[in-house]
């Protein structure tokens, strides 16, 4: 029952396991010591304030982004293309990575 969920892993996913298993060989671990959780603003405490502007800071946006949605198209055509960009519009490449299954239809778009 084990070998249903069996998968190999590829030969970049395999290197990876492997410095990862040798780094925490490597490294020495200190067991009577308590962890101490905290957050990447340098505060031990949660807010949601720090939490979201840590987000957005740190990520700006691309270029590509920034020219599509100071464009002066439609919205619903920005919106197109921005899933086109964030590869997410469900095309039928896209879809047979889903595992959808189709039927073969032609069609015509006049444009």
């Amino acid at each position: 029952m084990g070998r249903i969920f069996y998968t190999t892993l590829s030969t970049i996913a395999e290197t990876q396991l492997v410095e990862v298993l040798n780094i925490m060989q490597d490294r020495s671990w200190d067991f009577d010591s308590n962890d101490v959780l905290s957050y990447k603003w340098g505060s031990q405490t949660f807010s949601s304030k720090k939490a979201y502007k840590s987000l957005i800071s740190d990520s700006p946006a691309s270029l590509i982004f920034k020219l599509l949605w100071s464009s002066s198209n439609l919205s619903n055509h920005k919106f197109f293309f921005w899933l086109l960009i964030r590869d997410r519009l469900n095309t039928r490449n896209i879809l047979s990575r889903r595992t959808c299954t189709w039927r073969i239809i032609t069609v015509f778009c006049v444009i």
